[in-house]
């Protein structure tokens, strides 16, 4: 069998889940490579038993991590090209770079260079996914004052704003911001000031509970498997990263998905988040990588993971899977931050009580199979 390399970020559980199904079905060797240095999140990597080997890239630009990878490659000696999985944008946009290198000595779990370079970046993904159908939210990259107060004029508020990529020098020191107009104006021109550039929407009005996510893998011939659902709870509430989610059954969705990838022939593994405004799915965005919250497909019986492996090597062509409606899955960390943003100390201790008695199953950290990562988590963040 091939082994495996993954690629990781911050993302750990997505990481975890990925070894884990991978090697519960088959006896390879998997390699995390870490770009920049995070002993938290190593230290937590290399106790998982489904993990053989962790190292990181620390790089001073891009043709330096190149040069990294390829003495790396050259002292490794693989007999057989190594199957690779991205967690994070950056290691899918520097891989692409050097595309034509990394194809010949690895086989890479990614959409076409074309889909990268457009959906990586915020602006060009919601003209490109407008432009195959889907509906997207009133946007604008900002780049000037004009820009800025085009929005203060134009836009409907409370806006959000999100770096337009998280890979490049100027990227903005946060995931995402909501604001009204008056926060608007003077976080926009501060940003200005530092050179930081973002793209600006309008807000979707609703609550956690009106965002989707669609996680999928889709092969060659346009065979889809994929897990849905919605955001129970983000952090920050109503503009972030999801704290808890539960699997739904969405036919009409599910048909947008399909149509959209259809039509830029998308291949390998990726998500799509949307949100939901008086029956209409407004496209938030897309991302060409293994989603942080992987997890939840494993718990609904849709190992993506696995699924990329098996496609990718001809195994177990024939086998679809059905995601298991009702399916939960928490974010530990996040969901401690999203109820004390919101000051909901009571419904925290409840939920910390319900989910650490009973359902640790649904964390996105912790497996039954290998417990020593979820608790070196939990030590760690406790200190």
């Amino acid at each position: 069998m091939k082994d495996v390399v993954i690629f990781a970020g911050s993302a750990i559980g997505s990481v975890l889940t990925l070894a884990e199904e991978i090697k519960l079905s088959y006896e390879v060797k998997v390699t995390v490579i870490g770009l920049k240095s995070n002993h938290k999140i190593t230290s937590i990597l290399k106790v998982s038993k489904f993990i053989d080997e962790v190292e990181t890239f620390n790089y001073s630009s891009h043709d330096d991590f190149f040069n990294q990878i390829k003495n790396w490659t050259k002292n490794k000696e693989f007999t057989k090209k190594p199957l690779v999985y991205f967690t994070t944008d950056s290691s899918c946009y520097l891989v692409n770079l050097y595309r034509d290198w990394f194809e010949e000595n690895y086989d890479l779990v990614l959409p076409s260079s074309e889909i990268i370079n457009i959906y990586t970046q915020k602006g060009k993904a919601e003209i490109d996914a407008e432009r195959n159908g889907l509906l997207c939210p009133k946007s604008i990259v900002i780049k000037s004052d004009e820009d800025v107060f085009l929005v203060e004029n134009e836009f409907n508020f409370p806006v959000i704003i999100k770096p337009t990529t998280s890979y490049n020098k100027n990227k903005a020191p946060f995931k995402t911001k909501k604001l009204n107009k008056k926060e608007f104006l003077k976080t926009q021109l501060d940003l200005l000031q530092k050179g930081y550039q973002v793209i600006c929407q309008e807000f979707i009005p609703g609550n956690d509970n009106k965002v989707f996510f669609y996680l999928f893998h889709r092969d060659v011939d346009g065979n889809l498997q994929y897990v849905l659902g919605k955001k129970a709870l983000q952090n920050p509430p109503r503009a972030g990263l999801m704290a808890k989610g539960i699997v739904e059954d969405n036919k009409e969705l599910s048909e947008f998905c399909k149509i959209f990838l259809d039509k830029i022939n998308y291949t390998g593994i990726g998500g799509i988040e949307f949100k939901e405004h008086n029956g209409k799915y407004y496209f938030i965005e897309m991302n060409t990588r293994v989603e942080g919250i992987l997890k939840i497909g494993n718990l609904a019986g849709v190992p993506l993971g696995k699924i990329a492996y098996e496609t990718f090597y001809g195994l177990k062509q024939n086998k679809f899977y059905t995601a298991k409606i009702g399916t939960e899955y928490t974010d530990l960390i996040f969901l401690i931050a999203a109820y004390k943003n919101e000051n909901k100390y009571f419904l925290l201790i409840k939920e910390l009580c319900s989910v650490l008695l009973f359902k640790k199953s649904t964390l996105n950290v912790y497996s039954k199979h290998d417990r020593k990562p979820f608790f070196k988590m939990l030590k760690s963040y406790i200190r």
